[in-house]
């Protein structure tokens, strides 16, 4: 009996060392240490205020407001495509006629070469009252008007100013008997053209001018001589 008491004695003394040992092992445990924090970014940007306006005078008026255009209209414009432009030769070459319609020529013929330009080449051949002529001369045709379209549809206008040499033989207008005559011829006017093709046109030719004989009955001491002719024709 006294052997059973003392093993349970022993038994429970046991039990309270170790008991008092955990506690102790639980005590003296260091407590765990938080977990890792996130490592911190980037630092933010510094603000940096903007430098103030310029002092501006009173009575100033405010800068003007471009408005955007439509919509619509920005997508016209971006996806336009460049105009054509208009034709580069605007004339090669002109024939002309002109009947009963000059001083002294009772009908003639002429040809022009434009394709220069500006200069201008003509040469012709005429009828007077029982005469015939010749003539050739050259000079500078000014663009006045030019409304030509990329098609060549349009009209244009120049004024020629052309110096050159005539011959005429005949019936004289200034002596009686057959003579020959030479001079120097200048004349000024207006070239229209009717364009209905880059290189076909209606052509109207009105000239003023006049003619100096210089071999002739009345070489040297007549008077000039008009020259005045309205020729109608087509341009090329």
């Amino acid at each position: 009996m006294t052997t059973t008491r003392g093993g349970v004695f022993r038994t429970a003394w046991v039990c309270a060392a170790l008991l008092s040992l955990g506690a102790f092992a639980q005590q003296g445990t260091p407590p765990a240490a938080p977990p890792d924090a996130p490592e911190a970014g980037p630092a933010a940007p510094t603000y940096v205020a903007p430098p103030p306006p310029p002092d501006v005078p009173e009575g100033t008026p405010p800068p003007p407001v471009r408005e955007a255009p439509p919509s619509g209209q920005r997508s016209r414009l971006h996806t336009s495509s460049p105009p054509t432009p208009k034709p580069t030769s605007h004339r090669i070459l002109s024939v002309r006629l002109s009947l009963l319609s000059g001083v002294p020529d009772v009908a003639g013929l002429s040809v022009a070469l434009t394709a220069l330009k500006p200069l201008e080449l003509e040469a012709g051949v005429s009828t007077v009252i029982l005469t015939f002529s010749t003539y050739v001369r050259g000079g500078v045709a000014f663009p006045l008007i030019d409304d030509r379209e990329a098609d060549g549809r349009g009209t244009t206008l120049f004024l020629p100013v052309l110096v050159g040499y005539r011959h005429l033989d005949g019936y004289a207008l200034l002596s009686s008997g057959v003579s020959r005559y030479d001079g120097v011829n200048a004349v000024a006017g207006l070239e229209g053209t009717v364009w209905f093709a880059p290189h076909f046109g209606l052509e109207l030719q009105l000239l003023l001018g006049g003619m100096y004989w210089i071999v002739g009955p009345t070489a040297g001491s007549g008077p000039l001589f008009p020259d005045v002719r309205l020729s109608i024709g087509l341009a090329f």
